[in-house]
């Protein structure tokens, strides 16, 4: 029902020219990373994906210092 109500609102607001289609792939990817990072944190501090070749690593963690806020993305091979 969930699903319903949400798909729901995101065809009436592009309807309206409040949001544009394309909007809502991106959020879907924010949303997932973020729930991720919140629902089970890593001891580094960020969300740790290893690659399929096991040798490298990718962290996503948020910043958020007094001056600036943003996400940090960083790789490791």
């Amino acid at each position: 029902m969930g699903y319903a109500a949400v798909a729901g609102l995101a065809v009436s607001m592009g309807n309206t020219g409040i949001h544009w289609y394309s909007d809502y792939p991106l959020a879907v990817v924010l949303g997932y990373a973020f729930g991720m990072i919140a629902a089970h944190p890593p001891d580094a501090g960020g969300l740790d994906v290893e690659s399929k070749s096991g040798r490298g690593e990718v962290s996503v963690a948020p910043l958020i210092e007094p001056a600036r806020a943003g996400i940090v993305v960083s790789v490791s091979l």
